[in-house]
């Protein structure tokens, strides 16, 4: 990502850094990556292998994170007050190795 025009700034995640509650028996997953956009949009990036993309599971979390993701956009009580725009992305290779932007 580094020299992507695209891209303000990324972080690499840990396990337990934001961990999203993803199914009813209390499994959580821990995204791979947040990135920020040009256009200050907060990406939660998680990266699988192609042949994984329509898994239940990248599914199920895939859905988790939409939901997430609308939660903390949408909560006025987070400290940029709702003013950060968040976004999922499950994507099977980094943006800049297919030489493009991330879309939802």
């Amino acid at each position: 990502m580094a020299g992507n025009p695209a891209v303000d700034a990324w972080v690499r995640l840990h396990t337990f850094e934001l961990p999203i509650l993803w199914n009813s028996a209390g499994r959580e997953y821990n995204p791979n990556l947040i990135v920020i956009d040009a256009d200050r949009t907060h990406w939660v990036v998680e990266v699988k292998m192609d042949k994984e993309m329509d898994s239940a599971d990248v599914k199920g979390k895939r859905e988790a994170a939409r939901r997430w993701a609308n939660h903390v956009t949408s909560d006025e009580r987070s400290p940029s007050g709702g003013a950060i725009c968040w976004r999922r992305k499950p994507t099977s290779r980094p943006p800049e190795a297919r030489g493009q932007r991330s879309t939802s």
